[in-house]
């Protein structure tokens, strides 16, 4: 297991493979039990790099990929950003890897002038803690989309 340190970067056309078969790892697991193919998680990826303001990060531990980060501008509503993904290897979970590529991604966001991240997650999943623990809070407390919460968390500093 590699010890290195976490070097993040622009998410890249060269980081497509990685991030399929990282993503089919991490969510075919429990809880999310997804099924999606390699070929579905690429298409779903291109389908958000074509979004106004899409912005991709990934994290690299000695050159391996071990996090991704998605997200882009909501469009009509000015400086809301949507969180698509944010995924680690579970090897390396509990080293701040999650939490470096969100807190880089906020500070982007804010120099950027965004004003509100949200993002959807399942309920009383360890993803939804891990949010909340960031200081991310349920937009409409009582709002549940199958067995999703809306979370938000505002970038704006007054």
């Amino acid at each position: 297991m590699s010890q290195g340190s976490v070097v993040i970067s622009p998410l890249s056309e060269s980081d497509t493979a990685d991030y399929g078969v990282l993503f089919k790892y991490v969510f075919s697991k429990s809880p999310w039990h997804e099924t999606w193919t390699i070929e579905e998680i690429k298409e779903n990826l291109e389908k958000v790099r074509s979004r106004r303001g899409f912005l991709g990060k990934v994290a690299k531990i000695e050159s391996r990929s071990v996090g991704f980060l998605t997200g882009y501008d909501i469009p009509v509503v000015s400086k809301i950003f949507y969180l698509d993904q944010l995924f680690i290897d579970e090897t390396y979970h509990g080293r701040g890897i999650g939490k470096t590529l969100l807190s880089t991604t906020l500070e982007t966001l804010r120099l950027k002038g965004g004003r509100l991240v949200i993002l959807l997650t399942k309920v009383d999943s360890p993803a939804y803690f891990f949010y909340r623990h960031q200081g991310f809070k349920p937009l409409l407390p009582m709002f549940r989309l199958r067995g999703k919460v809306l979370l938000f968390f505002s970038v704006y500093k007054k």
